[in-house]
């Protein structure tokens, strides 16, 4: 029974998955906080299903999975990769990406029901691939 689960754990080790883990990751699109304050962002998009795809930008009911990363002041940090091409990541709905910018504080100091309600948003970027292309795949906040 031993050599049994050893065998089938080198199996899974060694065989390769190309629908589990993707050959190669592609850093889509960065964001550059050029401000003097911590920022967070989340971005509504179909891929994760995590909130609502452009043209609706309100805010999703529920605290989205990606809001709070963290990109500190003067820090450029890539804020969207996949494992396919920019291109591909606008064939859906809509062919505009819709990213939000909030302050770190705010989120830690209200529920997101006060946020989302409030729309307590520092900005809304609503991104074509041609305005990505523009701006070299950056978002500059502000």
């Amino acid at each position: 029974m031993k050599n049994f689960i050893t065998a089938i754990i080198l199996i899974v080790l060694f065989t390769k998955c190309e629908y589990l883990i993707p050959d190669k990751w592609y850093d889509l699109i960065y964001l550059s906080n050029e401000s003097d304050i911590p920022i967070s962002y989340f971005v509504a998009d179909s891929f994760v299903g995590n909130g609502s795809i452009y043209p609706d930008t309100i805010l999703p009911e529920e605290l989205p999975y990606l809001t709070y990363p963290l990109v500190k002041s003067n820090e450029k940090q890539v804020i969207v990769n996949q494992d396919h091409k920019i291109e591909n990541y606008f064939k859906f709905p809509a062919d505009t990406l819709s990213v939000f910018i909030f302050h770190t504080d705010t989120l830690n100091k209200y529920s997101w029901e006060e946020v989302r309600d409030g729309y307590m948003i520092l900005k809304r970027y609503d991104l074509s691939l041609d305005d990505l292309e523009v701006n070299n795949y950056t978002i500059i906040y502000p």
